[in-house]
């Protein structure tokens, strides 16, 4: 969902369009779920009367204790909610929250919520085929599920104020209540609009307004930019790292190898969460790779002054850089969006665009599916015939390891050819020297800007030639 949610985000941006989101957040949502209601439910869908049956047995007579350190309470009667650890609990709270949504939202006008027009038998790059007539298709988009994390969406704050109110309505209905102190509200503005702080309640009771928000361990921003969550991200890994700091990394008992894998399982994990959704810039591609490279260092035990360049360091670790890992998971995630079902939403978001809003002239800031041209072109994809490869997932996953072990070598050449023109300068810069005073300037700017003073001086009119 967090992919669903930055596309959303990415393309309210691109075709002017503000979006508002309500992060509701549900007390005890696992706990406080109507056996009752849910027996019902089941038994509306068609679930046979046996099974039926087998799962009610399962919740009869269920007793609780409370632990306080060696005491432990008298057994009390647990009527309400559903099994915690049971392989069943998940499944059968999706169908209850599933139900729930239904009815929330049978009444609201059919303009409450966001319309995106997609198209899926066509390339993913050519927006042109979703300028056709007859072959295009809509859905409707209002909510946003994940277990018991529920986020609302619309384009306008009177929508999402609607929609609001009757999820919370329904809510009660079925014996869940929304915790009004952690449910808030985002707005994204459209480019040219000012941010105006929303104003939603439940009972006349304010949510809160806020520019980011964490949904499902990442940040979501106000202005769509991932700056916040590199940060974000950045920070949790250092924490990690630094809670092993003695215990692993400064550990002269393990072998190197060793710290490497647990530093990969550990921290690179950590970092990297979500990372196919991310459209990166090379600011942010920098402070990844110069926090890559300090914990490798810290692991190898290779000091700043033994002047160990950066390639070395990854040869001598046996791992790729962070751009390759990107690119590699990114890659994946692709291919395995495009291997979905046609109904599921994270594929009908990416071949997607709104149904309404313009975009304006000029190139628009960059967006996910430049990010993927870019990465598909430089591992020697096919960036019209990739999803014909993607279709088959071990072929698909096969070539990913190609294509990614090339970019890394390429990378690696890249960075030692840049190294060897800087030690080794086979080239003597272009003099470029001044025509009244004879002052040789390095480049032509600075001539140009060095001639302006000397017109002054010497009255003379300035050759750009």
């Amino acid at each position: 969902m967090v992919f669903v949610f930055r596309q959303l985000e990415e393309k309210c941006r691109e075709q002017n369009k503000g979006l508002y989101i309500t992060f509701v957040n549900l007390t005890k949502a696992f706990d406080t779920v109507s056996r009752t209601g849910l027996w019902r439910i089941l038994e509306r869908l068609g679930c046979p009367p046996k099974f039926l049956q087998m799962v009610i047995q399962l919740h009869q007579n269920q007793q609780g204790h409370v632990r306080l350190n060696s005491d432990v309470s008298e057994p009390f009667p647990i009527s309400n909610g559903v099994k915690q650890g049971c392989v069943l609990a998940p499944t059968l709270f999706s169908i209850f929250f599933s139900k729930m949504i239904k009815q929330a939202t049978e009444d609201l006008a059919p303009e409450d919520g966001v319309y995106v027009r997609y198209r899926l038998d066509g390339s993913l790059f050519n927006l042109r085929r979703l300028q056709a007539h007859t072959k295009n298709q809509e859905r409707l988009i209002r909510d946003l599920l994940f277990a018991d994390d529920a986020a609302l969406v619309a384009h306008t704050e009177q929508a999402l104020y609607r929609i609001t109110s009757c999820f919370a309505e329904t809510s009660s209905l079925f014996g869940l209540e929304v915790s009004l102190k952690k449910t808030e509200v985002l707005h994204q503005p459209a480019p040219h609009d000012m941010y105006i702080q929303p104003r939603i309640s439940i009972n006349n009771t304010g949510l809160k307004a806020t520019q980011q928000f964490t949904y499902l361990g990442s940040i979501i921003s106000y202005d769509a930019k991932i700056d916040k969550e590199i940060d974000n991200k950045l920070s949790k890994a250092n924490s990690s790292f630094g809670r092993m700091y003695k215990r692993v990394w400064k550990n002269k008992n393990l072998r190197a190898t060793t710290k490497t894998r647990v530093y990969r399982a550990v921290v690179i994990t950590t970092l990297l969460y979500g990372s196919e959704s991310w459209v990166l810039y090379g600011s942010h591609t920098r402070l990844l790779e110069r926090f890559h490279q300090r914990c490798l260092r810290t692991i190898l035990d290779v000091h700043w002054t033994d002047y160990v360049s950066n390639v070395a360091i990854l040869e001598q670790a046996g791992l790729p850089s962070i751009e390759a890992m990107i690119v590699k998971f990114k890659l994946r995630w692709v291919g395995h969006v495009h291997r979905m079902d046609d109904h599921r939403l994270p594929k009908i978001v990416m071949y997607s665009e709104l149904s309404s809003g313009y975009r304006e002239r000029g190139a628009p800031r960059k967006r996910y599916k430049d990010s993927l041209k870019r990465t598909l072109s430089a591992c020697d994809f096919d960036v019209q015939g990739w999803s014909d490869l993607a279709t088959d997932r071990s072929a698909w996953r096969c070539r990913i390891q190609e294509a990614t072990t090339k970019f890394q070598e390429e990378r690696i050449t890249a960075a030692n050819n840049k190294r060897l023109r800087r030690n080794n300068p086979t080239q003597t810069p272009t003099p470029h020297p001044c025509r009244h005073c004879s002052r040789i300037c390095r480049a032509r700017i600075g001539l140009i800007n060095h001639e302006r003073a000397c017109r002054q001086i010497h009255g003379q009119p300035l050759d750009l030639r």
